[in-house]
């Protein structure tokens, strides 16, 4: 009887130790999760940084007011080093723990810190795109550069930052997804670049505001990465425009009034539809320093709902008329968005063009001018999938593969093509290269490529 007592008395030694043991786990998880140091430095962090925030507010409404409503929030930059300075502007800042720490580019307070916890704390406050997560309205997203600075960039509503850490920089190629899970990347523009994109036109549009016309470039095999600048001609090269010999013919008017539901009765009323859209894109990239552009060739060009996915093979042999009436209704058929889309402008492939060639990667600089067969190029002879070579800024396939029609015009009868097909001829290797054909033709070689802006 005395052994089996201390038997017992055993075994509720080890249950107590055992329920201690969980309760001091217990109790340090508690105090791990609930750390009334760290969530007092979180709430300092945050009140701090709104404050800074309606500082701003503040400012940028007075300026507004002061210049009768022609301020441009997007041009206001401030950091130690500007005049006015960040500390000038935004005087809390000297008795917070934020000096050093941010910065205001393009209008918005960004943080420039390397504290991760910090920046995880500024998302939260300022409402930052965070990847993974579909934004409920337009927000802003960061990422640092190769020289240690913040870029930025707009998620529309509706679309997410891609989860996958190597499409998640701006500098790179900032991956967005859509609500159909369709791919683009954010093309920046900087606002210094802005004259290298468009210029006004000397004509104005029915409300008396001025149309623009885009800057279209020439590239060569080899030649300089950036382009030469060709001459606006009335005849020649040049967007936006009808081409009449064409666009006057009512089957192929009515091949755009169908899928849009629009009523376009001759080539001067497409000039002045597509004269429109394009002041549109200017004013949305004048104001967000970018636009988006499609990751991948447009696919399903034959259904109803077109897209811009990897692995697809419908990409091609369809009329002008189809391609830039599909790409200019893709986002109305998307849920939960207010973006716009369209045909890529040349203009608009030529800022690609640009940005590439900023890039420290000799095989991203050099592809407006020498893409790489079989490596990120297509030149086969066959068209494939897209998706299906390597990437150039996380874009695929903007040198061979398949023509790409743009929204860009071409004497009386031409509509221009860029970035070659799947041909075997060498000296036509770069995504730069240009061509032109008749908008009516159909060919299994003449895809398209989508843009979207703000």
């Amino acid at each position: 009887m005395k052994n089996k007592k201390k038997g017992i008395s055993l075994i509720t030694l080890v249950i107590t130790i055992i329920v201690i043991v969980v309760l001091a786990a217990a109790v340090v998880l508690a105090l791990s999760r609930n750390n009334p140091i760290e969530n007092a430095k979180e709430a300092t962090f945050k009140s701090d940084v709104k404050n800074l925030q309606e500082q701003l507010n503040m400012y940028i409404s007075k300026q507004t007011i002061d210049t009768l409503g022609k301020f441009k929030v997007r041009d206001l930059d401030l950091n130690e080093t500007t005049t006015p300075n960040i500390n000038e502007i935004l005087t809390s800042i000297k008795g917070s723990n934020l000096k050093g720490k941010v910065e205001v580019k393009d209008g918005n307070l960004v943080y420039i810190g390397d504290i991760k916890q910090e920046t995880t704390w500024f998302k939260e406050v300022m409402g930052e795109a965070i990847p993974g997560v579909v934004v409920t309205g337009e927000a802003i997203y960061t990422s640092k550069n190769s020289e240690g600075k913040v870029d930025i960039a707009t998620i529309p509503q509706g679309f997410k930052v891609s989860e996958k850490e190597d499409e998640q920089t701006i500098e790179t190629g900032l991956v967005v997804i859509a609500p159909d899970e369709s791919e683009f990347v954010w093309v920046p523009v900087p606002k210094e670049e802005l004259n290298l994109f468009a210029e006004y036109d000397r004509t104005f549009d029915r409300n008396g505001n001025s149309n623009m016309r885009g800057k279209i470039w020439k590239f060569e095999k080899g030649g300089v990465t950036t382009g030469s600048l060709v001459k606006y001609s009335e005849i020649g090269r040049r967007e936006p425009d009808a081409v009449l010999e064409l666009d006057n013919d009512l089957n192929n008017l009515n091949t755009i009034n169908a899928i849009l539901n629009i009523n376009l009765e001759d080539g001067n009323d497409l000039k002045e539809f597509m004269q429109e859209e394009f002041n549109d894109i200017y004013g949305s990239v004048e104001k967000y320093h970018g636009f988006y552009i499609g990751r991948y060739e447009t696919g399903n060009f034959s259904q109803d709902k077109i897209v811009s996915k990897k692995g697809n093979t419908d990409i091609a042999s369809q009329t002008w008329y189809t391609m830039y009436a599909k790409e200019k209704k893709y986002t109305t058929q998307l849920t939960g968005t207010s973006v716009k889309s369209n045909m890529v402008y040349e203009s608009q492939w030529d800022a690609v063009m640009r940005w590439f060639s900023k890039s420290s990667n000799s095989d991203v600089a050099n592809y407006p001018v020498n893409a790489q067969d079989g490596v990120n190029a297509n030149f086969s002879g066959a068209s494939i999938a897209t998706g299906s070579l390597n990437a150039i800024n996380n874009i695929y396939d903007m040198a061979g593969n398949v023509w790409e029609w743009t929204s860009g015009a071409d004497s009386t009868r031409y509509r221009d093509l860029r970035g070659y097909n799947q041909a075997k001829y060498e000296e036509y290797y770069f995504a730069g290269f240009h061509g032109r054909n008749t908008p009516d033709t159909i060919h299994s070689t003449y895809g398209s490529r989508l843009s979207l802006y703000l």
